[in-house]
């Protein structure tokens, strides 16, 4: 006579399955969206480093570029003609549409780019660029960016970044941060400088220099980032 299982072993064992797939499931589903986070950031500093390249082809090498506009002339004068996925442009206080808020939770409403009237550039595959009329970096043009548009979590270093284009040859776009910017006026980023001041890319800092410490763990998200 064959043995089967009772009904109480079937429910023992569903409920053990359904245990584990509670306690793994969430692991997989952040894993999934930090890669594809990861992905599309990569994909964002790729277009842009073409757009710089081609730029030149007609512009002239990046050394030799205004960089007494402010971002968004700065933009509209060497970018805009060599990214042709732009849906539309305009100019708006993004902070009255969407609140960003910062690895904690907090909310962002000091933030330059958000808080004035940034020039919006929207893309068509829904990623935004925000360029600041105001604020000079003699030596390097800021741009941050949103890879999946207005779509949540809105949190700086989870869908919100920053990049600076610069006038060095050599480093032409680098992370926000590394490029004299921000409360840190470094010229080489590293792991524990990204981590560290108001900007920092951790639970306490306000996480702009995110893009940075995502960049400088090659293009990795360790468990150590404030996700």
């Amino acid at each position: 006579m064959k043995r089967a299982f009772t009904l109480a072993e079937v429910l023992i064992t569903l409920g053990i399955i359904g245990i584990v797939a509670a306690m793994t499931l969430p692991i997989l589903i952040a894993k999934y969206q930090k890669m594809e986070t990861v992905e599309r950031l990569k994909k964002v500093y790729n277009n842009l480093s073409q757009a710089i390249i081609m730029s030149e082809a007609d512009n002239g090498s990046i050394e030799y570029w205004d960089f007494t506009l402010n971002s968004a002339d700065f933009f509209t004068k060497y970018l805009q003609k060599y990214m042709p996925n732009i849906l539309n442009i305009r100019y708006s206080d993004i902070m009255n549409e969407v609140k960003y808020k910062r690895p904690n939770g907090s909310i962002e409403s000091s933030f330059n780019p958000l808080a004035g009237s940034a020039m919006v550039v929207s893309l068509k595959d829904g990623t935004l660029f925000y360029c600041s009329i105001a604020g000079v970096y003699n030596k390097s043009k800021p741009i941050f960016i949103d890879i999946n548009g207005m779509k949540s979590p809105n949190i700086i270093g989870r869908d919100f970044f920053g990049f600076s284009i610069t006038k060095d040859n050599k480093r032409k776009l680098v992370p926000y941060g590394s490029y004299g910017e921000a409360d840190m006026p470094m010229t080489d980023m590293t792991r524990e400088s990204a981590m560290k001041g108001s900007y920092a890319c951790s639970r306490s800092g306000r996480g702009q220099f995110c893009a940075a410490l995502i960049m400088l763990d090659g293009w990795e998200i360790k468990d150590d980032y404030p996700w």
